[in-house]
């Protein structure tokens, strides 16, 4: 803050970027902060992308010429977004929910979701 006062009219030019680091008091730097290291590049580079269950079973029905899409609205016991899988994307198809490392799909007629496998996902979604 000091800095920046001195700085005047010229401090958002000049004003280096403040460390986001929160600083404990072990941590303290015993210098300024003009004369503390720059951080490596490695620390810019991209994280990966998460790998998760419902990103494979994407990939998988994605593989079979399935399209996998949102359709607004959520299982009613469980709170989970529903999503149909089918040719087309609006219609036939099934409709299921992801969640504990599983695809949840109802029978015709039924109410209560219970869990399959993708290979039987991509048979019910192709009839």
């Amino acid at each position: 803050m000091n800095q920046a006062m001195a700085l005047g009219s010229s401090a958002p030019t000049r004003l280096q970027r403040p460390d986001s680091n929160p600083v404990t008091s072990s941590s303290r730097p015993s210098t300024p902060s003009s004369s503390r290291p720059k951080k490596s590049s490695s620390s810019n580079r991209p994280h990966p992308e998460e790998i998760t269950f419902r990103s494979l079973a994407e990939d998988f029905v994605a593989k079979s010429d399935l399209i996998w899409v949102p359709t607004g609205r959520s299982e009613v016991n469980t709170g989970q977004m529903l999503f149909r899988i089918s040719r087309d994307g609006k219609s036939g198809g099934v409709v299921c929910y992801v969640a504990d490392d599983a695809v949840y799909v109802a029978e015709h007629g039924e109410a209560s979701y219970h869990a399959i496998t993708l290979e039987e996902l991509v048979k019910r979604a192709t009839k």
